[in-house]
């Protein structure tokens, strides 16, 4: 039990350095979409008279090079983008801050020696459900600036190009969801054999 204690202990300290990594990145990334939407006219005219010719998109699986002549971009394309993820920023910096609460709140029944109280259970079936849901969104935060940088290319001279977009659920979180589901029932069992424990004592 000891062992657990001090474990909790530790992981209780860093999951909160973690909400306040969480808090400040999520802070500066929303500072800088709306930034996006007050300086959309700025950044549409850069782009277009950008020196280098080529502007670079990546998602972490495809790059374009890009030339201003081949986008239909507005000011108004934009300030869309950055609203759309802006919305999806909150959702994920939600997600993400619920996830650690819970997690923090399980540390903290282990910290107190009660690995196996009825909350502990609630607990990890929450911690199931964030993850679950999480797996469900996630995969559409990169499909929303594939989808707009894809959405302005001048496609209409080019009848041999079709682009689809594929939506993957991220199936190691939903593994990670299930298994929590099931260790909530191991909690859940535990905490029986507690409360039959302590009514014999």
């Amino acid at each position: 039990m000891t062992k657990l204690v001090k474990y909790a202990r530790i992981t209780g300290k860093v999951l909160s350095v973690l909400r306040v990594i969480v808090i400040v990145g999520s802070a500066l990334a929303a500072v800088t979409l709306l930034a996006g939407i007050v300086l959309a006219r700025f950044v549409v005219d850069a782009f277009h008279n950008s020196s280098s010719g080529f502007w670079t998109f990546t998602n972490g699986v495809l790059q374009l090079r890009i030339a201003p002549s081949a986008v239909s971009l507005t000011a108004g394309d934009v300030r869309w983008l950055c609203a759309l993820l802006l919305v999806a920023l909150g959702v994920v910096a939600a997600l993400t801050l619920r996830l650690i609460r819970l997690l923090a709140d399980a540390m903290s029944e282990m910290r107190d020696g009660r690995p196996f109280s009825p909350s502990m259970t609630t607990t990890v079936r929450r911690v199931a459900v964030v993850m679950l849901i999480y797996a469900f969104v996630t995969p559409l935060i990169p499909l929303i600036p594939t989808w707009f940088v894809i959405g302005s290319l001048h496609t209409a001279g080019m009848p041999g190009l079709q682009i689809s977009y594929q939506y993957n659920v991220n199936g190691l979180a939903i593994i990670a969801g299930l298994a929590l589901l099931l260790l909530s029932l191991v909690f859940d069992y535990g905490a029986q054999l507690q409360q039959q424990s302590d009514e014999t004592l």
